[in-house]
């Protein structure tokens, strides 16, 4: 069907012209497809709608209520007339000047200029309590509003099926929170918005049309201006946003591999690529922070050219009498004022209003999403008699996410009752089959049966009620033990609970916990080893009474299949694991191998055949190390985990905002760092220090004082000639003054004023924005330096986590500038303001001056008081608020939860959370809506008393001109308004104080640790090792010793293989030979050299270690393979060189841009066996005389296996070479042989070979190998 476009509507494209988009168009009868999983070499696609344009308005309430929709109209009644305040403010405000002016204070018609300010407080009360009602209202029904969608967010998602979490994760982003916004807020600030810029114009044109005609020009072009500005403004922050995030990115990468970076020496390299792309964040700061200097300075110039020409037209009129009274030349002024100024940021609500409808679309997209595999739905069969017989009939399936994880075409079939164990060659086959028959995937070809019916046809719901999975690594809910145990049964009874438990052996370990079945657990509880998690996991199972129940990988349960085979009578087994040596208790075994059923029969059966199965438990009895109980070795090998289940993972701190929106009023810092800012003794020193840095900016900081100082002049002396200028009209016509005259010699003042306070506002702005971008960049490079010197010592002190160390860039480092970038120079400007106004006020007339005054210092504290009550209740409520967990703890575990079909449970409590928060946040709206009302009503409250004040002065005596009144009032309303940054300063310096104690002592650090790592000897290095009597404990249990009277030599150019099980210190071995540690006893030498002497980046530059985890960097091939020299060093022949030596060229040549392909994040594009070779080529190309390999055979498939085996047998001859594997390298390629047991040494064998070399005799490492791939190998790597 041809794809149809939709022509744009012509109010959307005049949205789309004032607002500068580009159109986009609508197709109709179009489809995106997703190709996302292969199957069997075909493409299974999924038919999406487009993404969404946007809902209509009306649909942003799809989930509002009559009460919900009761309070957005009284929102929108009452924003209504809130627009209409500052225009009827003008009014009354101008008639009190012509009363000041045209009337004298002797006569009794002045006196009714009391009305007038009665009807002033009247307005200033009437805004007040119509803004705290507004903000109400809108917030309350966008809670409401908002408290609906999420529970059908939540629905919804629970309903997915894994494939949703895979591919749709970029879609859940901050939405709802967007749309809480703009319906709470947004929307109630657009129409008072455009309400008083309607009611300004309409005020100034009924007034003095013959002005506001002249004046009335100001709004196009600040309008104009505002749209020009903020386009380069916007565009700036996009890219600094973005290099600011690639920065990150490097950090985050570099400081999880630590290790690697140090090992390769290259901590200058990731400093200086950190470093480059701070300054390039740092300049389009810069730059934002001038085109935002610009848009202020000359929105605030064109207000002084507006008054500029206003009194001089102003007075022309009056003087030609088309103008009676001057009080209407105030109303004119102040109406379009008040009218222009707030309609610059139009565009910008606008657009807010107009993202929540796309936000809208995105999570109803996402509500109304139902999956194929839909676990919300009620239809399909149940079966009622049941009998437990499976049968897989020609199944094939292929995830892509795991490349070994594939069916093709299998048949099999399972009898009820029967224990059946199925074996994969590949360690994913057998959680791969599992997960098919709970329906998590469904098959591509054939079909899954039971009790012969197709399981597509089976409710899905009743499916996983008769299949229980327990996994290798379960996981628990935070709740005790017994409803952890109940939560697939909610209606079983505790002593069902107890009986289940006692099947299940993990009665007796409940009996001796304090709490027994009512302990809390989840999945972080140490005391819970594996053992009594999956002994937990098969009760949990057990209490849902499945007919077929799968261990996969559960290796400890294996003991008790026979016990479950006579309790559960008729309960039908499989056994999913990949070790051959689990199964002797299964009836029968399936032997899988790349996707097809190789043999089925009894043990006795295959061992018999001498067939495959035979081969593989001979060999993984070798493989196990001496004394290690074969279900204990087990689980270090369990199967990847599917990458949809480690993409859900990545949603949760997005997620976690969308169904709790008190996420972003947490405080920054604990309660003890907080206590720790009101202690001013302990941090006064550090913030000391952090000036000492800002120093090197002085000569900035003198500039931006001074502009800070002049500025602080431009409102106090604005009032003033607004002052002076109506003292002109106070001479009567009768006297024939020459207004106009009059009217130039203060309108210069007020261009001169324009130029030297907007010039000096604009330079603060730029040099403040400018000395925290400098400041900000400078400090997080010298942490990360320091950061990334650090040896393992730093890093295993209390607090110095990977999340701990991360925040020092991103939080700490940042907030260093808090007081010392634009917000102080708000600050100052605002000080200095309120002094200036303050003392002019008093110099005018003193007694009216204070009193004045003090009404005026009530506002600010007033405003301080509440914001900080705000503050205290809102944190309250957000340590409080557990929506965000219950949601979490469900979407976390959520293949757990739809084993379990216990998603109901969790919308269930997320339902009570989210109502009880709802009632809570009452609480919270009431204090943030007489915030918003102190904003909006109470200046004009308090302007209308201080006027009161004045009338009385005046009634006393103490004021004899009027006009004084007008002055003073107007001096101090601007400049309280500027107040609030005085307090809210208050919360910066302590944000900085406790930041500048986390970072100002790491970088006293940062020279020493930098010349740490180029002290020391420099002797030759030929690879000779001798560990003698080495004794090792890490520093968080100095008592447990890892290695214990270590002592083994390892000759020049030997190769040496350590095999040990995990935690007997094969990798501690290889931190203290590369000086991330020191032996706490004894000595460790490098060619009769004690390590401790030796320079630490000269021995890492003759030593190299590929980890466990071959970690890769973001960047290309090449980039990862030359990894710490600079580019121009390494020609392409060394580089293809080492990769064709790591049996790495082959697969890199068939990539897209072959050497020059981007791997992703921490190599994530390549399989872990392609990652391991390009690891090996990186150690390779720098011919490294100690090479150190920790070789990991997990998610590696057999043919990766081999190509990594033959790589390292070519490259770790004629250097010291020591292997660390599970699995036993061929030993006449060995040297040495050395089997570590509880940090001893339990066997050290020498091969036979060695000796003949001692003798004399050639052998293999004498001659040169010319490595010929095995004919299995070709084409494959």
């Amino acid at each position: 069907m041809p794809i149809k476009e939709k022509e744009t509507p012509r109010f959307q494209k005049a949205l789309n012209f004032l607002l500068c988009r580009k159109e986009r168009k609508i197709h109709h009868g179009s489809s995106i497809t997703s190709q996302y999983l292969v199957r069997d070499d075909s493409v299974r696609s999924v038919k999406r709608s487009p993404r969404p344009q946007g809902v209509r308005f009306v649909n942003l309430f799809r989930y509002a209520s009559k009460a919900d929709y009761m309070l957005f109209i009284c929102g929108l009644v009452l924003a209504f007339l809130n627009g209409l305040g500052p225009a009827a403010y003008a009014i009354v405000v101008g008639e009190v000047v012509n009363y000041f002016i045209l009337v004298p204070t002797h006569s009794s018609e002045f006196h009714f200029v009391v009305i007038w300010l009665i009807v002033m407080l009247t307005i200033g009360i009437i805004m007040t309590v119509f803004s705290f009602f507004q903000f109400l209202c809108f917030k309350t029904a966008a809670a409401r509003i908002v408290r609906n969608i999420r529970c059908a967010y939540l629905k919804s998602l629970l309903r997915q099926d894994l494939e949703f979490f895979a591919h749709r994760h970029a879609e859940l982003r901050n939405n709802i929170e967007n749309i809480q916004d703009t319906i709470g807020e947004k929307i109630g600030n657009l129409i008072r918005m455009v309400v008083t810029f309607i009611a300004g114009i309409a005020v100034s044109f009924y007034f003095l049309w013959e002005l506001a005609a002249i004046l009335s020009v100001l709004v196009p072009f600040v309008i104009i201006w505002s749209e020009l500005t903020s386009q380069p403004t916007d565009s700036a922050g996009d890219k600094e946003a973005k290099a600011a995030s690639e920065a990150k990115s490097m950090s985050d990468e570099a400081l999880s591999a630590l290790r690697t970076v140090q090992s390769f020496n290259a901590q200058k390299f990731e400093i200086d690529r950190y470093s480059d792309r701070l300054k390039n964040a740092g300049i389009h700061a810069v730059k934002k922070s001038f085109w935002s200097a610009i848009q202020t300075s000359v929105i605030q110039f064109s207000l002084y050219i507006y008054l500029f020409a206003g009194t001089i037209y102003g007075a022309w009129l009056y003087q030609e009498e088309v103008l009676m009274e001057p009080g209407n030349i105030f109303i004119v002024l102040a109406s379009i004022a008040a009218a222009t100024f707030p309609i610059a940021t139009f565009r910008k609500q606008l657009s807010s209003v107009l993202s929540a409808r796309v936000a809208a679309a995105m999570v109803y997209d996402t509500i109304d999403y139902i999956p194929e595999i839909d676990t919300g739905s009620d239809q399909g069969t149940i079966l009622k008699d049941l009998n437990g017989e499976i049968e897989f009939s020609d199944v094939s399936f292929r995830l892509l996410e795991i490349t070994d994880s594939f069916l093709n075409c299998v048949t099999f079939k399972i009898a009820p009752g029967e224990t059946v164990a199925i074996i994969g060659a590949e360690q994913s086959l057998p959680g791969l089959v599992s997960d098919l028959m709970s329906r998590f995937y469904d098959v591509s070809n054939g079909q899954i049966n039971i009790d012969g019916t197709n399981i597509r046809f089976l409710n899905i719901s009743f499916l996983r009620s008769i299949v229980g999975s327990v996994e290798q690594d379960p996981e628990f809910f935070n709740a005790t033990i017994e409803s952890n145990v109940r939560i697939g049964n909610p209606a079983i009874s505790f002593e069902e609970v107890v009986e289940i438990c006692q099947e299940a052996g993990i009665h007796e370990f409940i009996q001796t916990l304090a709490k027994g079945y009512k302990t809390l657990i989840d999945d972080d509880s140490e005391f819970l080893t594996m053992e009594h998690r999956q002994k937990l996991a098969l009760a949990r199972e057990l209490a849902r009474r499945p007919k077929i129940l799968v261990l996969n990988e559960a290796t400890r349960l294996i003991s008790q299949v026979q016990r479950l085979k006579q309790s559960f009578k008729g309960m039908t087994i499989i056994i999913a694991t990949s070790r051959a040596q689990s199964v002797k208790e299964a009836d029968r075994i399936l032997l899988m191998s790349r996707g097809k059923l190789e043999e089925e029969g009894t043990y006795d059966e295959l061992m018999a055949k001498q067939g495959q199965f035979a081969e593989i438990q001979i060999q993984q009895k070798e493989d196990l190390p001496p004394g290690i109980p074969e279900d204990l070795y087990v689980e270090q090998f369990a199967p990847p985990a599917p990458t949809a289940l480690k993409k859900t993972l990545l949603l949760l701190n997005t997620l976690k905002k969308e169904f709790s929106h008190t996420e972003k009023f947490k405080s920054p810092y604990s309660q003890n760092e907080e206590q720790e800012v009101r202690d001013s003794k302990s941090m006064a020193y550090n913030l000391v220090d952090l000036i000492k840095y800002a120093i090197a900016y002085r000569k900035s900081y003198c500039i931006a004082f001074i502009c800070c100082f002049l500025s602080s002049f431009g409102v106090p002396m604005y009032t003033k000639c607004n002052g002076d200028y109506f003292a002109i009209y106070e001479t009567p016509r009768s006297e024939g003054p020459n207004y106009v005259h009059m009217a130039i010699e203060v309108a210069v003042y007020y261009l001169i004023l324009g130029v030297v306070c907007n010039v000096s506002l604009g330079i603060y702005i730029r040099l403040f924005g400018e000395i925290g971008e400098n400041l900000a960049t400078t400090l997080r490079t010298s942490i990360y330096s320091v950061l990334l010197h650090q040896d393992g010592y730093f890093y295993d002190e209390h607090g110095r986590s990977q999340a701990s160390v991360k925040e020092l860039l991103s939080k700490d480092a940042p907030n260093c500038r808090a007081a010392l970038d634009l917000r102080l120079g708000q600050f100052l400007t605002s000080i200095m303001m309120l002094i200036i106004a303050y003392a002019t006020s008093v110099q005018k007339n003193i007694m009216m001056g204070a009193l004045a005054s003090l009404c005026f210092v009530i506002q600010p504290v007033l405003q301080y008081i509440v914001a900080r009550l705000e503050q205290r209740i809102r944190r309250t409520v957000s340590e409080n608020d557990q929506t965000g967990e219950v949601a979490m703890e469900a979407i976390e575990r959520i293949k757990t939860v739809h084993q379990l079909n216990c998603q109901d449970i969790f919308i269930d409590r997320f339902e009570a959370a989210t109502l009880r928060q709802l009632n809570t946040d009452v609480k919270v709206l009431l204090i943030q809506a007489l915030t918003y009302a102190s904003t909006n009503g109470l200046p004009q409250i308090t302007t209308a008393v201080a006027y009161i004040i004045g009338y009385f002065m005046i009634h006393a005596r103490f004021v004899k001109a009027p006009l004084i009144i007008h002055r003073i009032t107007q001096t101090l309303l601007p400049s309280a308004a500027n107040a609030p940054f005085i307090p809210a300063f208050l919360p910066e310096i302590a944000k900085c104080r406790v930041a500048a104690s986390h970072v100002i002592p790491l970088m006293k650090q940062q020279d020493l640790v930098e010349k740490k790592l180029d002290e020391g000897e420099k002797p030759d290095i030929n690879g000779e090792i001798e560990f003698k009597n080495i004794d090792f404990a890490y520093p968080q249990n100095p008592t447990e010793f890892i290695l214990k009277d270590l002592s083994f030599k390892i000759e020049a150019d030997q190769n040496v293989a350590i095999i040990a099980p995990i935690g007997s210190g094969k990798r501690t071995v290889f931190a203290l030979l590369e000086r991330f540690y020191n032996p706490t006893n004894g000595q460790l030498l490098i060619n009769g050299h004690d390590i401790k002497s030796l320079c630490i980046s000269y021995m890492r530059s003759k030593m190299c270690m590929v980890g466990r985890d071959s970690t890769l960097f973001s960047g290309t091939v090449k980039d990862n393979i030359i990894y710490g020299f600079d580019p121009k060093e390494i020609n392409m022949s060394a580089i293809a060189a080492a990769a064709k030596t790591a049996n790495a060229a082959g697969f890199i040549s068939q990539l897209p841009q072959g050497y020059d392909t981007q791997i992703g994040t921490r190599g994530s594009r390549l399989s872990a066996g392609q990652r391991h070779r390009i690891a090996l080529a990186r150690a390779l190309i720098r011919d490294p005389k100690i090479l150190l390999i920790d070789i990991s055979h997990k998610d590696i498939d057999e043919f990766s296996e081999i190509a990594i085996s033959d790589a390292v047998d070519r490259i770790r001859y004629g250097r010291t070479c020591i292997i660390a594997s599970r699995k036993l390298p061929s030993a006449e390629k060995l040297d040495q042989i050395v089997t570590f047991e509880n940090g001893r040494i339990s066997e050290a064998k020498e091969m036979p070979h060695v000796s003949h070399r001692r003798s004399g005799v050639p052998t293999t490492k004498s001659k040169a190998v010319l490595w010929d791939p095995p004919s299995r190998l070709i084409g494959l790597i």
